[in-house]
């Protein structure tokens, strides 16, 4: 399955309710990494792990990454959607 870009390949996963978009601030040095390693380490079974968008990315003096946008999917999750092998 091949998507026209990333946009795509995201509504899709927001249609199929596979991701969590967070759009409130969250530190990219002390919050964005644990939220999403959580899923991997905090015994969420995989086939109830989904893809992460953090679209309000912050660092510890508040400075806002704008162009920054992140997103984390589960191995399996992002083979179902990219399609790859």
């Amino acid at each position: 399955m091949a998507y026209a870009d990333l946009h795509e390949h995201i509504a899709r996963l927001e249609r199929a309710g596979l991701l969590h978009r967070i759009d409130h601030p969250v530190d990219k040095d002390s919050e964005l990494h644990p939220l999403v390693r959580w899923q991997y380490r905090g015994g969420i079974a995989e086939r109830d792990r989904k893809a992460f968008l953090f679209t309000n990315v912050v660092d510890a003096k508040g400075r806002r990454y704008d162009h920054f946008r992140w997103w984390s999917a589960p191995m399996r999750r992002r083979r179902k959607f990219i399609g790859s092998a």
